[in-house]
């Protein structure tokens, strides 16, 4: 009778089991998934910032020309949509606008005159192309009634009387999933 010997099971081999592996592959999912969540959170607040500060350029710039044309804004208009802008648009020499510039979501820029009480004593700027959070936190933001005529978030326009604008108004007016959300400005 020969004797047969059983593999010493508690003896280890190297290399890891498949349990450990699946389990170090799980880790580094949940870690990737949070580092694109967090990416995408510091890349929207920075294009709000951007959006932010482009809408008050555009403003300053436009209301010195109105004052140097009688307070009103004729002439002083442009569309930023990719290509083809008036190359005579002051804005646009002005180097504030130029040709084909887009907002900070790669959404179209509009500038032109609006009637507030007499005929382009206004200013109207739309930005297309926001995202939700963008959007709620620029209505919010800017809407200073002695600087802004009215706010408007995707055809919800909300009036100077009725400033500020609260994060519940503005999530309403910004219920567009996406970067496809619309704001206007008005400015006196």
């Amino acid at each position: 009778m020969t004797a047969t010997t059983l593999p010493n099971l508690s003896r280890r081999e190297g290399g890891f089991t498949l349990l450990e592996l699946l389990l170090v592959i799980g880790v580094a999912a949940l870690l990737l998934i949070g580092g694109i969540a967090t990416y995408r959170l510091v890349s929207d607040g920075n294009k709000t910032t951007e959006t932010t500060r482009l809408l008050l350029t555009i403003r300053q710039e436009a209301q010195t020309m109105a004052q140097q044309g009688n307070g009103v804004y004729t002439g002083v208009t442009f569309a930023g949509t990719g290509g083809g802008a008036d190359a005579a648009s002051p804005l646009v020499t002005g180097g504030v606008l130029r040709d084909g510039q887009r907002n900070a979501f790669g959404g179209t820029i509009i500038i032109a005159p609006a009637t507030t009480t007499v005929a382009d004593d206004s200013l109207s700027v739309t930005f297309n192309g926001l995202s939700q959070s963008a959007c709620t936190k620029l209505m919010t933001s800017i809407n200073n009634p002695s600087e802004v005529v009215s706010v408007t978030g995707n055809g919800t326009t909300i009036l100077a009387a009725a400033f500020p604008v609260t994060p519940a108004n503005a999530g309403g007016a910004c219920n567009v999933a996406g970067n496809n959300n619309t704001i206007a400005w008005v400015f006196p």
